[in-house]
């Protein structure tokens, strides 16, 4: 970049023009507009299960090649980099829920940007056009990373293109119950406090499936989704669903509707669905009923439609529990060996847009074993999308910090300290060690940051955090719902916290709305050191700003100068503030 260039801010859009003779990148740019790369960093982020949204951050100098052949789009590392400066940002995404690839590398003083599908052996797939790849994003803005992720989001909303978000709250069963522990008692004495306190929808999660000999796990029988646990479900889930109705309360259920267990009827039935790869004389089924089927694909989508149709569902969990690798590899789906898992993910969209075209109050949330099938291409086609199946409070903060940079706010679905039935080293918050501490009020404002969501033992809350419980929600309703209906940005005014007491310690945020006032919120982890003062600009800022406590209840002024207010917060671990600015 030369000395007055100009550079050209805002969200472009990529794709694959012609098809060459390798797989063909979405993009492939020459970024000029970075002045001095040895002072320009690289941003990116590995994932695994449990991991997610672990960040790396290398100089621009050095080369960055980032992918995923695992067949899920977030397993191994996030389809996102960032490349900034401190002034000058770029943001690079690739839309795609399969295999995918990164590269940024220095030619002289310019990056050299590429990416898209990500293929084993550069062989071609046959028989596709360029609008079968997929697509890439890049936002630039000179006016720092913020600003290129609030272009990038707004651009998001406007693809999606689906109006005000419903932004219910939910409790879902699986974390205090998973399969072993939930029935139909269990479920209705949860749903009505789930309803007391003011939620939306209590989601039924795998437990309801399978068979009913406890000696045989369900996972196993996934494609049969006529199978209910009758034994922990004996008037079956209809019933379940009407009960849970008259309690005040709407009824939500998992399901893993592309999934194929080894044990299934279905196998049987159709041999045809299973997705397959091919080795010389080694077949290996893959676990997923390979969508390049189209009697594969129907009978999906009809078991998802069933759920509306005889349970009456207004919240569908969507799971995916497989990793597909390079897809399937038969020739008798009406794909060739080379582009299964292409045809199989577009078919997936395809078939969640008709979905919701048909039942358009249904919110379908995408989870896959957490947060390892999350990206631009998917978020447009589903409602609300899981971070992680983990979420103690750092790790929620953290995978909140970093994916609020790239997907809208309120797709991200935030449950923050599960309540587990399993050991996990971080994850052991109980309901019913709370006592008089604020450690409820610390989680449940982590929670309003995003879609709201809770999977704790509900039944176990004493009357004072059913209170508690019941003030937040009401919180949510007020403050957040309406903002995150309209489209809520998020300005990250602290680094990222990370997991294992690093990274940042006390982390804030910015959420700006059009036409309503800025909410800021600062949260403090375990690790911290003394108090922390942080400054936060805007040219919404009058100079008789004050500022409303919302933890607190209180109302003061707070000190302005150029646009900028400054606030603290506090040493205690485990404490959050949530401060609206009112003019």
């Amino acid at each position: 970049m030369t000395s007055g260039q100009e550079i050209s801010e805002g969200v472009f859009e990529y794709s694959v023009s012609e098809i060459g003779e390798i797989t063909p990148d979405s993009v492939d740019i020459d970024l000029d507009i970075f002045p001095d790369l040895s002072r320009t960093r690289i941003h990116y982020w590995k994932s695994d299960w449990g991991s997610e949204w672990a960040p790396v951050v290398v100089s621009a100098l050095e080369t960055v090649e980032i992918f995923t052949t695992a067949g899920r789009s977030s397993k191994g590392f996030h389809p996102f980099v960032i490349v900034e400066d401190g002034e000058i940002a770029a943001i690079v995404a690739i839309a795609f829920s399969g295999n995918w690839k990164i590269g940024v590398s220095k030619t002289g003083q310019t990056l050299r940007v590429n990416g898209g599908l990500s293929s084993f052996n550069n062989e071609v797939p046959r028989n596709l056009k360029p609008s079968d790849f997929p697509k890439a994003y890049v936002s630039i803005s000179t006016s720092g990373v913020h600003v290129a992720s609030r272009q990038l989001t707004s651009a998001m909303r406007k693809i999606s293109n689906r109006g005000p978000r419903k932004m219910k709250m939910e409790w879902n069963t699986w974390w205090p119950y998973e399969d072993v522990a939930i029935d139909q008692e269990t479920f209705l004495r949860n749903a009505k406090v789930a309803a007391s306190v003011g939620l939306d929808v209590a989601v039924m999660d795998a437990g309801w499936f399978g068979p009913s000999d406890k000696s045989t796990h369900w996972f196993n029988f996934r494609g049969d989704w006529g199978l209910v646990n009758s034994e922990r479900f004996p008037e079956g889930i209809e019933v379940l669903a009407e009960k849970t109705r008259e309690l005040g309360i709407e009824f939500g259920i998992w399901i893993e509707f592309e999934a194929l267990g080894e044990l299934a009827q279905l196998n049987i039935q159709e041999p045809s669905f299973m997705a397959q790869s091919i080795s010389g004389d080694q077949i290996k089924d893959l676990g997923y009923i390979c969508f390049g089927n189209p009697r594969a694909r129907d009978y999906a989508f009809k078991s998802l439609a069933h759920l509306v149709e005889a349970y009456g569902v207004t919240w569908i969990k969507i799971d995916f529990n497989v990793d597909p690798g390079a897809g399937c590899q038969r020739v008798d789906h009406g794909h060739d060996e080379h582009d299964g898992l292409l045809r199989h993910i577009n078919a997936l969209y395809e078939g969640l847009d008709e979905f919701h075209s048909r039942f358009p109050g249904v919110i379908v949330e995408a989870c896959s074993s957490g947060g390892l099938r999350w990206d631009l291409e998917l978020s447009q086609h589903v409602d609300v999308g899981f971070p992680s199946d983990t979420d103690w409070p750092e790790h929620a903060l953290s995978c909140f910090w970093a994916s609020s940079q790239f997907f809208p706010a309120e797709q991200l679905l935030v449950w923050c300290d599960s309540q587990w039935l399993g050991d996990h080293v971080h994850q052991n918050f109980t309901v019913a060690e709370l006592g008089d501490t604020d450690h409820l009020d610390f989680i449940l404002a982590i929670t309003l940051l995003g879609a709201f969501g809770l999977s704790q033992r509900l039944e176990d809350f004493s009357a004072k955090s059913q209170k508690k419980l019941a003030r937040y929600c009401s919180l949510y309703v007020e403050h957040f719902r309406p903002r995150h209906q309209i489209g809520m940005s998020v300005a990250h005014l602290t680094n990222q916290p990370e997991r294992e007491l690093a990274g940042e310690r006390q982390v804030a945020f910015a959420l700006e709305t059009p036409g309503f006032e800025s909410i800021v919120m600062g949260f403090t982890l375990p690790g911290a050191r003394g108090s922390k003062v942080l400054e936060y600009v805007s040219s919404h800022i009058k100079s008789t700003t004050r500022v409303r406590d919302l933890m607190k209840g209180e109302v003061s002024d707070v000190q302005v100068h150029e646009g900028k207010i400054i606030f603290e917060i506090g040493p205690i671990e485990n404490q959050a503030r949530i401060l609206i600015l009112e003019n």
